[in-house]
């Protein structure tokens, strides 16, 4: 949801739900390419829950000593090159009730939609799925690749001024590439 809600990255749930599920696949293969203590999964949920806990485990893989002070992050002002939400959320503490936003922030229709295309990947990492065989048609995802993701993801790019110089470079770029050919 945080994604949904980012300058950057896909704006409807169609396009987050492959986008999501084809990370974890891609996560997935690097991690079997990579000896077993060479890798370290964090669930986010967990880590907000219980973020001492999490913390003192990362540093114990990586063999650096766990200092509280890491989790005072949010005391250090320090300025991050990102949007005004995400600045204002690095100014507070990690938010232990900022898990299942999904449940008020999504419709029925946003979850069955991502249920059909990413529910294998929901139930292999442990989360709960809420409808039974969900699916979608290859009319549906015509819709929502070719007519309702484009002006949701423009609608996105034009508020954020920031998305507005990404999208011009990105145009700068592929009128380069285009012009080589």
């Amino acid at each position: 949801m945080s994604w949904k809600r980012s300058r950057v990255g896909p704006k409807h749930i169609y396009q987050l739900a492959k986008k999501w599920k084809n990370y974890l696949r891609e996560t997935k293969a690097l991690q079997l390419s990579l000896k077993e203590n060479n890798y370290f999964e964090v669930y986010y949920e967990e880590l907000v829950s219980n973020p001492v806990k999490i913390s003192v485990e990362i540093c114990n893989f990586l063999g650096e000593e766990y200092d509280p002070r890491m989790l005072s992050f949010h005391e250090q002002h320090t300025s991050y090159p990102t949007d005004n939400r995400n600045q204002d959320s690095l100014a507070k503490p990690i938010m232990s009730k900022n898990k299942n936003k999904w449940r008020k922030d999504m419709t029925m229709r946003e979850v069955h939609i991502f249920e059909a295309v990413a529910g294998s990947t929901l139930e292999e990492y442990g989360y709960e799925k809420t409808l039974y065989k969900p699916s979608v048609s290859f009319l549906d995802i015509i819709l929502y690749k070719y007519v309702e993701h484009p002006p949701k993801k423009l609608w996105s790019m034009l508020k954020n001024r920031k998305g507005q110089i990404d999208a011009l470079r990105r145009l700068k770029i592929y009128f380069r590439l285009i012009l080589r050919l």
